[in-house]
């Protein structure tokens, strides 16, 4: 019950974010030109891969942690979250140009630069929501998340009919970090002021550093193809696979994550109790039922997008629903990490994903598709060759964990003391 409902909490929040979400995609969509298009999505997906920096990984070790080591975590990851979000912001801002620069696309600069804005906000609230997932508060952090989603969409829209064009895009980020702070500023858990205890710090590190570069290898996983996409195709074609990808799979990553973020506590819980097969196979039950939604988004693809879009979109049915097939092996690859990291096998967890990004950038650059549909069609065939590499590993690193020594990232295996 406490998967379910941490699940469907999340659920909830991302069905009601989403639909937002659809208004705005047909909203720029008929504001924007495909090739405009192409470049507010290239500039959220470079503001995603910088912004998965500022969340540390810290968060993760205090919801893991036992409960005599929660309050100085706390504490220490207070302050490496600010560090850590002024310099992500500092150089955000500066490398822009850099980034324009390299896409030949000078309107990027203004929008990564606002952007930037965001990271200053979330550090206040982040330790808070760090303890609500611990506690399994996950119907607060689902209102809420939903809440500022549903800003960020609404106000993309609203702004964009306005008249703001691609800024409208940058503005909106903003509204919703600011959104998110208020809906945790109240929230009932424990409060802690910033700390810095070296030997903490550096255990923090060991411990976050791992988890970051996971999140960030799979974070480029699901946006790797859109970056080489952005060079590989022309402007056109690009905004056409940009389009695809936000109103197919876009779902799917985020209802991905929603899904991976709610069951996380849960199966610290069941670790902690000597008890995770259990927690795992009531998981991947959950997981199995999620993948019917995207075979039916799949299958409804070719009808909803003709009747939703306008004519420089109406044809990418068939695009869209090649896309959503994604969903089905990334949710249960994520399924994998989790009940890694859960026993610590962070190490694994790191190499796992990396696999799956150099498997998906190797294909991609052999093959050098030249239509939207060609990368739609190697994307899918990747993932699902990904999965049964992931179940692999998953199998080798967690055999006889009992007798397994500490791990290379210097973090030994054993179960948490109760």
């Amino acid at each position: 019950m406490g998967i379910l409902q941490n699940t469907g909490w999340m659920m909830i929040s991302e069905a009601s974010a989403r639909a937002s979400r659809l208004l705005t995609i047909i909203v720029l969509a008929s504001m924007l030109s495909a090739s405009d298009y192409g470049i507010a999505m290239l500039a959220l997906v470079c503001h995603e891969l910088v912004r998965l920096l500022t969340r540390v990984g810290a968060g993760a070790r205090i919801v893991q942690c036992n409960d005599e080591e929660c309050g100085v975590f706390a504490a220490n990851c207070y302050t490496l979250n600010w560090i850590v979000s002024i310099a992500i912001a500092a150089s955000q801002y500066c490398l822009a140009p850099v980034l324009a620069d390299y896409y030949a696309a000078p309107q990027l600069t203004p929008l990564l630069q606002y952007m930037a804005i965001s990271y200053l906000i979330y550090p206040l609230v982040a330790i808070k929501v760090a303890l609500l997932q611990r506690n399994n508060h996950f119907k607060h952090i689902g209102l809420v998340s939903a809440l500022a989603i549903s800003s960020d969409n609404l106000a993309t829209a609203l702004l964009a009919l306005s008249g703001l064009g691609l800024m409208s895009v940058a503005y909106a980020k903003v509204i919703a970090a600011i959104v998110w702070y208020l809906g945790f500023y109240n929230a009932n858990v424990t409060a802690y002021k910033p700390r810095f205890d070296r030997k903490q710090i550096v255990t923090l590190l060991k411990f976050s550093l791992p988890v970051l570069l996971s999140d960030g290898l799979k974070t480029l996983r699901g946006q790797i193809d859109v970056l080489i996409a952005a060079r590989l195709l022309a402007p056109e074609l690009f905004g056409l696979y940009s389009f695809a990808k936000s109103a197919g799979i876009g779902f799917a990553i985020s209802l991905n994550h929603a899904f991976a973020t709610a069951i996380y506590p849960r199966l610290c819980v069941y670790y902690r109790e000597d008890n995770l097969s259990k927690g795992l196979k009531l998981v991947t039950c959950v997981g199995v039922a999620i993948c019917f939604l995207f075979l039916t988004q799949a299958a409804l693809a070719p009808i909803y997008v003709p009747m939703l879009f306008n004519n420089d979109f109406a044809n990418a049915g068939s695009l869209v629903a090649t896309l959503c097939l994604c969903a089905i092996p990334l949710l249960l690859i994520d399924i994998v990490a989790m009940g890694l990291r859960v026993q610590f096998q962070l190490g694994a967890e790191m190499f796992n994903q990396m696999v799956l990004v150099v498997g998906l950038l190797l294909a991609l650059v052999m093959i050098k598709p030249i239509s939207a549909e060609q990368f739609a069609q190697v994307t899918v065939i990747t993932s699902y060759a990904a999965l049964p590499i992931s179940y692999l590993i998953y199998r080798i690193c967690t055999f006889n964990m009992s007798n397994t020594l500490p791990n290379s990232i210097g973090i030994r295996s054993m179960r948490l003391s109760k």
